[in-house]
């Protein structure tokens, strides 16, 4: 069964629990010799609490969870598996209304790897089941479905055949964000109160908390962004 593969310390998704620590987990155990040839790692606090009272603030758990995916990059890169390793690095949405500026099922996507182009944007059209396609056939495995066998594998990402890798390590940047919680008076607080937080896509309505919170109530998303919920 999976649950032989899953490190029971750290919950899967528990925003009580921080990023960070997450990430000093997975370094641990890959220091001990630990580092299987699949690693799934969830860093969920860039969900946020929305602005709900008691809680760390937005900015404060985003914070959190670059600095741990740095941290991730920064250890992975100065290991012996650096050479042999690609990491993807994608984002959950935001849930309905709050959502990316183009198209809600559009998500932030990094590929890192001394064998990926640097600072290469790709244009071409890949989707979640890309990500999973270029990974089956990296481990030469048939496609687990019809979804990975239609996707589009990531070609582009990669540098030539006749290319060096690029092995030189990440310095990972600890972000300069003072630790501040939400109030009462914290705009959306009343919401975020009525939101559950405690599973993933349980909490409707938080996009649009955070839509606002960061670009003022009055601020409107601008016409030509879609939703989640239109």
């Amino acid at each position: 069964k999976y649950e032989a593969f899953v490190n029971q310390k750290v919950s899967f998704f528990n925003q009580s629990i921080r990023d960070t620590l997450k990430a000093k987990e997975v370094i641990r155990e890959m220091e001990l010799g630990i580092f299987p040839s699949f690693i799934f790692v969830a860093l969920p606090n860039d969900h946020t609490y929305g602005t709900k009272a008691g809680k760390p603030s937005p900015e404060v758990m985003i914070a959190d969870n670059d600095e741990a995916v740095g941290l991730l990059v920064d250890a992975i890169s100065r290991s012996e598996y650096w050479e042999k390793t690609l990491i993807f690095i994608i984002q959950d949405d935001a849930q309905g209304k709050g959502g990316d500026h183009i198209h809600p099922q559009r998500s932030v996507g990094v590929v890192v790897s001394p064998w990926t182009k640097k600072a290469h944007t790709s244009s071409v059209h890949y989707s979640m089941p890309s990500v999973f396609r270029t990974t089956e056939m990296l481990f030469g495995l048939p496609p687990m479905n019809l979804n990975t066998a239609a996707a589009a594998p990531m070609y582009d990402i990669f540098i030539d055949a006749d290319e060096a890798p690029d092995t030189s390590p990440y310095d990972a940047i600890t972000p300069q964000v003072p630790y501040v919680e939400n109030t009462s008076a914290t705009y959306g607080a009343a919401e975020s109160a009525k939101l559950n937080f405690e599973g993933i896509d349980e909490a409707p309505g938080l996009g649009a908390i955070l839509w606002h919170y960061v670009k003022g109530a009055d601020v409107e998303p601008p016409p030509y962004a879609k939703w989640n919920d239109e």
